[in-house]
C-alpha cells in the first residue's frame, strides 16, 4: 500500500536518498547534459518567425521549470527559438530523432509551476495548442513519489488518472475532495502503449492515480494528509501541472495527452533541508536525473510502433505527403486521399516503403491491385470507404471528396 506509515519517515527517506546517490553515479549524466546544453545555447536566441520553416507540429511538449526545459532541449536537434507576437511566449521548435529514418517536429514551451495564473500550465497549453494544432500533448518533467520503498528516485510516473486538490476542503483531519474532480484520463491507446513500453524499458514506469496540486509539498504531515485522502486509489505520486494541461487539451479536442514525470524527491521538507544543508548540489542533480529518465520514456513513446496509428506523423511522413502532391498526376483531392492511405494505412505503407526511392508508379499499381483506385486513378467505392475510415476527422485529406 502506498503511503508508508512511519514514526521516522524523514530519516528513512534521507537514508534512502543518500544511499541511492552513493549507489548510482549520476554525475556523468548530469555532466553530459550540462555540456550539451552549453553547446546549444546559441540556438536559444530568438529569431523571427519567418526564419522558422516548421509551421505545424503533431507533438507539443510542456515543461514547468528551467531544469526540465534544459534536459528536454538537449534531446532536440536543429532548434529554433521564436517569441510569439500575440502573447510573447517563447517556443522552441526542433527535431527529435527516434531513429535514422524517423524524426519528429517537436514544439516545446515552458510554463510556470502549477496550473493556474497567466503563465500557468493551463493558459500556456491553451495558447500553444491554438497556435500549433498538435495531435499529442505531453507534460515532461519531475514529480514527487509516494513510496520510497516500492519506488526509486528516477522512476517515471505516468498519470492514468489525476485528482486535483484545488477545490478540496481542508480541515485538521485532512482533505475532503469533490466527487467529480477527476482529471480527464489519457486515451486508452496511450495507456496501452505505456504498459507495453514498461515491460522492456530500462527505466521503471509506474502508472496510476496522481495527486494534482497547485502548491509545493515540503512537509511530512501535509504529505501524509494528501495521500491518506486518496489512499483507496493507491496513488503513485504528486505533481502540479497536469490538471491545466489535460483540461486545455480536452477543451481543444486534442485526444491524445500524457504526463511523464520522473521522481526527484519524496515531498518531505525536513529531508530536503537536511540534504541541501549537507549536499547542496543534490537537488539539481536529482531533478536532472529524473527529467532525463522522463525524456527517455518520451523517446520510446514516440516510436512509430506506438504513435503511427494515432495519426502522429514524422518529418519523413510530411515529406512523403508533399512528394505525393507534386508527383501523382491526378486531381488534388485524389492526391491527398492517396497520401492519406499511404501514410496511415499499415499494409499500404509497407508497400510504399519498398518503393520510396522510385517513382510513384509501383505503389499506384499496388493501390489498383488492392482495389482502392481504378485505371484512371480515381477512387473506387472500396477506396472511398477506406479513406473515410482512415481519414476520419482529418478534413485536410478529403476536402471536396464528394464533388
Amino acid at each position: 500500500m502506498v503511503g508508508i506509515e512511519s514514526t521516522n519517515l524523514t530519516q528513512e527517506i534521507y537514508v534512502n536518498v543518500v544511499g541511492f546517490l552513493n549507489e548510482i553515479n549520476i554525475d556523468e549524466i548530469v555532466k553530459e547534459i550540462n555540456h550539451r546544453y552549453e553547446l546549444l545555447k546559441h540556438c536559444l536566441k530568438p529569431i523571427s518567425e519567418a526564419e522558422v520553416s516548421c509551421k505545424h507540429s503533431d507533438v507539443l511538449v510542456l515543461t514547468a521549470n528551467p531544469i526540465e526545459s534544459k534536459v528536454l532541449l538537449t534531446k532536440l536537434e536543429d532548434i529554433k527559438t521564436i517569441i510569439a507576437e500575440e502573447d510573447s511566449r517563447e517556443y522552441h521548435v526542433g527535431k527529435l530523432k527516434i531513429s535514422d529514418d524517423c524524426n519528429y517536429n517537436i514544439v516545446h514551451v515552458e510554463s510556470k509551476k502549477g496550473s493556474n495564473g497567466v503563465n500557468g500550465s493551463y493558459k500556456t497549453a491553451m495558447a500553444a495548442i491554438n497556435r500549433w494544432k498538435p495531435k499529442l500533448v505531453i507534460a515532461v518533467g519531475v514529480a514527487f513519489g509516494s513510496n520510497h520503498i516500492e519506488q526509486s528516485l528516477g522512476d517515471v510516473l505516468f498519470m492514468k488518472l489525476g485528482i486535483p486538490f484545488d477545490d478540496a476542503k481542508i480541515s485538521s483531519s485532512g482533505f475532503k475532495l469533490s466527487s467529480d474532480s477527476f482529471v480527464h484520463s489519457p486515451d486508452i491507446r496511450i495507456q496501452r502503449s505505456i504498459d507495453s513500453i514498461s515491460k522492456s524499458c530500462e527505466v521503471a514506469i509506474h502508472s496510476g492515480l496522481t495527486a494534482v496540486l497547485s502548491f509545493v509539498v515540503d512537509d511530512e504531515n501535509f504529505r501524509a494528509k494528501i495521500f491518506d485522502s486518496i489512499k483507496a486509489f493507491n496513488p503513485i505520486g504528486g505533481e502540479m501541472e497536469a490538471y491545466g494541461i489535460y483540461n486545455a487539451a480536452y477543451e481543444n479536442d486534442v485526444k491524445y495527452c500524457a504526463m511523464l514525470k520522473g521522481i526527484c524527491d519524496w515531498g518531505v521538507a525536513k529531508n530536503d533541508a537536511c540534504i541541501e544543508e549537507k549536499h547542496p548540489e543534490f537537488k539539481d542533480k536529482l531533478q536532472i536525473y529524473a527529467a532525463n529518465n522522463a525524456c527517455e520514456v518520451l523517446l520510446k513513446l514516440l516510436d512509430p510502433l506506438y504513435v503511427k496509428h494515432l495519426g502522429i506523423k514524422s518529418v519523413e511522413d510530411f515529406n512523403v505527403i508533399e512528394h505525393l502532391k507534386e508527383q501523382i498526376k491526378c486531381d488534388n483531392t485524389i492526391s491527398k486521399a492517396i497520401a492519406c492511405v499511404i501514410t496511415d494505412l499499415e499494409e499500404v505503407n509497407a508497400v510504399f516503403n519498398r518503393y520510396k526511392k522510385d517513382s510513384c508508379r509501383p505503389f499506384l499499381d499496388e493501390l489498383k491491385k488492392r482495389g482502392y483506385i481504378n485505371d484512371n486513378c480515381n477512387l473506387t467505392d472500396k477506396g472511398r470507404l477506406l479513406i473515410y475510415q482512415v481519414a476520419k476527422n482529418k478534413k485536410e485529406f478529403f476536402v471536396d471528396l464528394d464533388e
